[in-house]
C-alpha cells in the first residue's frame, strides 16, 4: 500500500466517521428520550421492588356495602367503603371468602413505601377486632 492509497482511506474513514456524528446529532433528542424513558423504566422498576413497612393498624368500621366483585380468573373480593378511626374514607379490599360483619369494628393496616422523594400509602384488611391477630 502506498502512500497516495493510504491517504484515501484515511479521508473515507474520516468522511464515514463525520457522516456517522452528523447522523448522531440530528437524531440527538430521539437518543435523549429513549435514555430518559430508560431512566424511569429502571427507577420504577427499583421502587416497586422497595419492601413496604406496616405504618400502623388502625380501627375501621364498614360504611356502605359494595358487594361481591369477581374478576375475570373466577376470584371473588369484597370492594367496601369504610371508615378509619382518624375520620378518613377509603376503599378497602376484602377477602370474598369472609362473610362481611356490617357492624363489627374491623383492623387495618397501613402500609408505606418510600423511595427518595416517592412515597405509595397502601392500606390492607387485617381481620375483625374480636379476631386474634395473625402473627
Amino acid at each position: 500500500m502506498d502512500d497516495r492509497q493510504r491517504d484515501l482511506d484515511r479521508r473515507i474513514r474520516r468522511a464515514q466517521r463525520a457522516l456517522f456524528w452528523k447522523g448522531v446529532n440530528d437524531h440527538r433528542m430521539l437518543i435523549i428520550i429513549g435514555i430518559a424513558m430508560l431512566g424511569l423504566l429502571g427507577s420504577s422498576m427499583a421502587f416497586s421492588l422497595a419492601p413496604d413497612r406496616i405504618e400502623a393498624t388502625v380501627m375501621a368500621t364498614l360504611v356502605n356495602d359494595g358487594g361481591v366483585v369477581t374478576t375475570r380468573k373466577g376470584g371473588q373480593y369484597h370492594h367496601e367503603l369504610v371508615r378509619l378511626s382518624s375520620g378518613q374514607t377509603i376503599q378497602l379490599d376484602l377477602p370474598g371468602d369472609k362473610v362481611i360483619r356490617k357492624d363489627a369494628p374491623m383492623r387495618v393496616e397501613i402500609h408505606r413505601r418510600d423511595m427518595g422523594p416517592m412515597h405509595q400509602v397502601s392500606y390492607r384488611f387485617a381481620g375483625y377486632a374480636d379476631e386474634p391477630a395473625k402473627s
